[in-house]
């Protein structure tokens, strides 16, 4: 029987980010919990993609796009990342990423989340509730804002009274 995973020559991809310089540990626990999920799932070789000192709401960053046009170029299979906060910060980032891995026959985990897209219930699981998940602290944040906002402006209007 010949099974795709196993004929599939291309390599494995690990993808590391952290927001400072000063986060080895940072960098150590993610390297750590990729290295348990591979040795768990019989990987032996992957080749790690580390940006330090980057933060994930941006959507260009050295080791990324290095990985991404490797991927592009149909290097990789399988791409692995500790969690969607150190691999996207946006929601529109995430998506738009997992398309293009979609595109180019690139399975994706996360290891934290234990999501994996090329099963039904990653893909589903993503579609449902993964691209919220980085964003989260951001969309309370920008909630909080246009509540306050809104408030602000119904109580200026003289349509909501202030109790305080």
């Amino acid at each position: 029987m010949n099974n795709r995973k196993n004929s599939d020559s291309r390599d494995v991809f690990a993808y590391i980010r952290v927001s400072t310089g000063n986060q080895q540990s940072g960098i150590l626990s993610q390297q750590n919990a990729i290295q348990q999920y591979c040795k768990l799932n019989g990987i032996e070789k992957y080749k790690i993609f580390q940006d330090e000192n980057v933060s994930g709401a941006k959507a260009s960053r050295p080791a990324l796009d290095d990985m991404l046009e490797q991927i592009k170029e149909g290097k990789c299979k399988h791409l692995i990342v500790f969690s969607f906060s150190r691999f996207s910060r946006s929601c529109s980032h995430l998506l738009k990423s997992l398309e293009f891995l979609e595109t180019y026959k690139c399975r994706f985990t996360s290891v934290s989340e234990q999501i994996e897209t090329s099963t039904i219930m990653g893909k589903t699981l993503v579609a449902l509730t993964g691209h919220s998940i980085p964003c989260f602290p951001s969309s309370i944040f920008n909630f909080d804002n246009r509540f306050n906002n809104n408030f602000n402006f119904f109580c200026s209007l003289g349509s909501v009274t202030k109790s305080i």
